[in-house]
């Protein structure tokens, strides 16, 4: 009797870890595809968790109330399993059907947040109240199956709810960290139900196993129903505010967190892991403990208080946690990154779910004085409990983060905490001294709490910690890095989404200019420093300069403004900007002195919502698409990466309209950006690569219709002078030609990248999320995008932009493609000369690296086109030059002096190689060749003094040391009139050759 029984339990244990693991892989995994649908806000996500733990608390409430009347209780909880995994099979379709219904219901209500929020609420209901009501009716179920004697309704109480609380910590933490990875959500779902099944197959062979049954067990017995005192009222209110306030904590909490260690997709699921498990243990903790009532009574009241104060003492060490994750993360890298934030949650979160865990056994014992309707009253309790947490959703995304911020909402709500429990003292005590105590106490508690509340460094809370420690392994060598600066917050605002802070950053030893810096949650969205200004600035000039008019255009993303600033310089009728998180729109004037405030343009409209929900929804269709999101390790933003985003994108451009994506290729590996593109081709047949000139932030311009460059076009928007002096001063570019060094890749190259890494990277979809695990993984290797994601080695199969691809592009295209990229390289190194910027950055090595690849790509196409023109092979011998390969320059230079070149730069640096002027190993000693070729340049330009100087220093290569003093005072006179610099070896070997010749009498 004893070992069947044993087996019995062991089996339903199994069971009911099973379904407490499938049931949480169906919370991460059902919210993930529901925010796909209704969007990523947090109002959204609130309302779509409250819908789940709705039904939840609607499942419990009916079994409390029917399970007296079912006789095979395991029977019954098997068929429960069974269903759920048989609705979770087809719920991908009813997605679909929720899907149309919102796009169908949403042009209908203009944008109203009530009538949004009702749709949303509805439609997650239609879609959950199944599976979420099966759910909430198996703890109550199997409560009645175990219950039959007093002392054990704590036991198998917070056994049951324990054992269940574990298998959703199991699920939570497999489909957080491994299953969404490896196996996508279509996959993860069928092993949810997988999971399912064999709770139902393992409860199938305890049913039959229990085939003896004691008279006390009878369901005769269990269906006596006890009467609901006063007290238990109480103890229902008790749990109904637990519930709450617990929700309020896991909302505030994980808020808190994503400033301590970023907004991961890891982030949230480290907290929700330590959450459960710290409810688990706290059930199991209570397991054969707590047994007389009359002192439960202050246990429930003291568990209460004692949240309530430890939430309060987290307020206090809140920014130690800061110091604790940055000390620990230290040299860090990798996926160990994530046991460093499991370590921090466990520090905030862990001692108050601990209690949560067994405050909820113990209300049941308190409850439920007998075994008589335990069942009934169990599922009364978890019901109470979730309509709590239903509340706590609600609460804190609609109502007390807006109104109250982080820290004042957790104040409230753990004096919330503090005053349920000594309110239970109070009422359930007699005594008068005692009821005094617990009037008094809690009133001196929470005016200290009031009056000394903990101490928030903004300055520090919000410097983006995480991203610090994982870019100062870049930039600890730079001195003219972010992390020498000073900074001052300006503006802070805790949004419904994220905390959005304006800072000036100042250099106090006055080596570099004050900028404002835009951070989301700590990290650098938008700032008005040259670097992000032109990242900023030209997602809007790149696609706008190629039209003559854009009557619609989407933004979606607001940053700093900019970018909408930009785009109303253009001949624009509509410009709507969508954005997440009002607070963004609030503090953009920070960033408005350079360009303007696009706000106050008629032409603009803004709207605050998810902009993948956006896009899929309006029934608008627009000329141009600008797409400027955050990193795409930032949870949520790698959406906006995926195939099925862009087939939404595609629907809502007009015929001819173009798509412009902005992508961070820093922190990434070269196969996460292969897996973009071949997105974006799955669902558009033109794509087109451009570098906005800023370290590694690139633009892909898509199209469904080839992408005509007009020359003509470009140069009637150059005449502006606004847009030219902004070109100029922003991009080094000064002309329409030097407008194509934008371009780095045509179509036909980016299929030729992508063939490349055939085999290798899939599709960037919905379902595998590759890039949004991947880049967060490649964030926390350190992953350095000089070596990994630069332009050389990243796209080194791309050749530019061809002849074909552009409109008006006159015969000598390539030419002056190939002249406008090396002139750009020319200024820069100019500047870098006048500057003496002996060190430069990355973003400036990068964009020196792009010019001088440009103008060899299209040089050699120019010699290509036209094989027998001497200033195709002067050209490119030149640009090889720069792209330090001179043994090919000289091979291509002296075949344009074969075809009657009359380039003098040819000649000099022909005439410099050979007389060894030239700091080469390969150059040679051939004086003759030497003469040759100066006096060649003097012969067709007599006055050209760099030829004169040349002629002096080979003279005296050859030792005749008269004749190079005679050239150099040439030389000398004629530089003293132009008033132009000297060349600098110039008066080293003036002084030698005339010591040399005994002319002691210089000039």
């Amino acid at each position: 009797m004893y070992s069947r029984q044993h087996s019995i339990i062991i089996a339903l244990i199994i069971a009911f870890f099973l379904s407490g693991a499938s049931a949480l892989i169906y919370q991460v995994l059902w919210l993930k595809q529901l925010v796909l649908i209704f969007g990523s806000t947090t109002l959204a996500i609130s309302t779509i968790l409250a819908c789940f733990m709705g039904g939840l608390a609607l499942g419990s409430f009916i079994m409390a109330c029917r399970s007296f009347k079912i006789r095979r209780v395991i029977l019954v909880y098997a068929v429960l399993e069974l269903l759920i995994g048989v609705y979770a099979f087809f719920l991908p379709q009813l997605l679909d059907i929720s899907d149309l219904i919102y796009r169908f219901i949403w042009p209908l209500t203009n944008g109203s947040f009530i009538f949004l929020s009702l749709i949303r609420f509805l439609l997650s209901i239609a879609v959950l109240i199944i599976p979420t009501t099966l759910m909430g009716a198996t703890l109550p179920l199997l409560v009645k199956y175990y219950i039959n004697k007093d002392e054990l309704i704590v036991k198998y109480t917070s056994i049951l709810y324990g054992i269940n609380t574990s298998g959703a910590f199991a699920g939570a933490l497999l489909c957080g960290f491994y299953l969404l990875e490896k196996f996508g959500m279509q996959d993860t779902n069928y092993i949810a139900i997988v999971l399912n099944f064999i709770a139902a197959v393992v409860a199938i062979y305890a049913e039959r196993e229990d085939l003896v049954k004691d008279d006390e067990n009878s369901v005769d017995n269990l269906m006596i129903l006890s009467t609901t005192t006063f007290f238990d009222r109480l103890v229902l209110w008790v749990v109904l505010i637990s519930g709450f306030t617990s929700m309020v904590y896991e909302v505030i909490w994980s808020r808190q967190l994503l400033l301590i260690y970023g907004s991961t997709t890891y982030a949230y699921t480290s907290m929700l892991v330590i959450f459960l498990a710290g409810i688990s243990l706290g059930s199991l903790f209570v397991r054969n403990r707590f047994k007389d009532n009359n002192r439960n009574i202050y246990y429930l009241a003291v568990f209460e208080i004692l949240i309530g104060l430890l939430v309060i003492w987290g307020t206090y060490y809140y920014n130690n946690l800061f110091n604790l994750f940055n000390a620990i993360t230290s040299g860090f890298k990798g996926m160990a990154t994530v046991f460093v934030m499991l370590l921090v949650s466990e520090c905030l979160v862990f001692p108050v779910a601990f209690i949560y865990g067994a405050i909820f056994p113990l209300a049941i014992k308190l409850f439920t004085p007998g075994y008589e309707s335990v069942s009934e009253r169990t599922g009364k309790i978890y019901s109470f409990n979730t309509a709590g947490c239903i509340l706590g959703s609600i609460a804190a995304g609609f109502l007390l983060v807006p109104l109250a911020g982080l820290q004042w909402t957790l104040i409230v709500v753990s004096i919330i905490n503090i005053l349920t429990g000594f309110i239970y003292l109070l009422l359930s005590n007699k005594n008068l001294k005692a009821r005094m105590y617990y009037v008094c106490a809690p009133i001196i508690l929470v005016a200290l709490i009031i009056i000394f509340p903990a101490n928030w460094q903004k300055e520090f809370i919000t410097r983006g910690i995480f991203v610090n420690n994982i870019q100062k392994y870049y930039y600890k060598k730079d001195p003219r890095s972010s992390f020498h600066l000073e900074k001052e917050i300006v503006s802070y605002k805790e949004g419904l989404n994220s905390v959005i802070t304006v800072s000036r950053w100042f250099d106090k030893n006055k080596a570099s200019k004050d900028y404002y810096v835009l951070q989301n949650n700590g990290k650098v969205d938008a700032s008005n420093h040259l670097s992000d200004r032109r990242t900023q600035t030209a997602i809007s000039y790149i696609p706008l300069l190629l039209r003559e008019k854009a009557d619609d255009v989407l933004l979606i993303g607001m940053g700093s403004g900019m970018s909408a600033a930009v785009a109303l310089r253009f001949p624009v009728r509509n410009l709507e900007i969508v954005e997440l998180e009002k607070a963004v729109v609030d503090v953009s004037v920070y960033f408005s002195e350079k360009y303007g405030n696009p706000l106050k343009d008629k032409r603009t409209k803004v709207i605050i919502d998810d902009a993948r929900n956006y896009v899929r929804v309006t029934p608008k269709k627009y000329d141009i698409i600008i797409s400027e999101p955050s990193n795409v390790w930032v949870s949520g933003v790698a959406s906006l990466f995926t195939k099925e985003y862009y087939k939404s994108v595609n629907n809502k451009l007009k015929p001819g309209g173009l798509f412009c994506q902005w992508i961070q290729l820093y922190n990434l590996k070269p196969r996460r950006v292969i897996s973009v593109l071949k997105a974006l081709k799955t669902e558009f047949n033109y794509v087109y690569i451009c570098h906005t000139k800023t370290s590694n932030d690139f633009v892909f311009l898509a199209s469904q219709e080839p992408i005509v460059i007009d020359i003509n076009k470009i140069q009637n928007h150059f005449n502006k002078v606004k847009i030219w002096k902004d070109m100029a001063e922003l991009f080094n570019v000064a002309s329409e030609y030097e407008y194509m060094s934008f371009f780095i890749s045509n179509d036909k190259n980016v299929e030729v990248l992508i063939k490349s890494f055939k085999g290798l990277t899939p599709v960037n979809t919905d379902n595998n999320s590759y890039l949004e695990y991947g880049a967060t993984k490649d964030f926390f290797d350190l992953v350095d995008s000089e070596k990994s994601t630069s332009i050389e080695k990243t796209f080194e199969l791309l050749e530019g932009i061809s002849k074909d691809d552009v409109k008006n592009a006159g015969e000598d295209y390539y030419k002056k493609a190939a002249k406008a990229a090396y002139n750009q390289y020319m200024r820069v190194e100019k500047i870098n000369e006048t500057s003496k910027n002996t060190e430069l950055t990355n973003a400036e090595r990068s964009q020196i690296d792009l010019y001088k690849l440009q103008s060899l790509t299209y040089a050699k196409k120019y010699l290509s086109e036209f094989p027998d023109k001497p200033e195709a092979y002067d050209l490119t011998g030149k640009i090889l030059v720069i792209n330090n390969k001179p043994f090919e320059a000289l091979e291509y230079l002296e075949k344009a002096v074969e075809k009657g070149s009359t380039d003098p730069a040819t000649y000099i640096y022909l005439a410099s190689f050979y007389n060894k002027y030239l700091d080469f190993e390969i150059s040679q000693l051939d004086l003759e060749k030497s003469f040759k070729y100066l006096r060649k340049v003097l012969e067709l330009y007599p006055e050209n003094l760099q030829a004169t100087y040349m002629l002096g220093v080979t003279y005296y290569q050859d030792g005749d040391y008269k004749k190079a003093v005679a050239e150099f005072n040439k030389y000398y006179k004629r530089k003293i009139q132009s008033h132009e610099e000297f060349e600098p070896k110039f008066f080293e070997y003036y002084g030698k050759a005339a010591a040399l010749s005994d002319q002691y009498t210089i000039f």
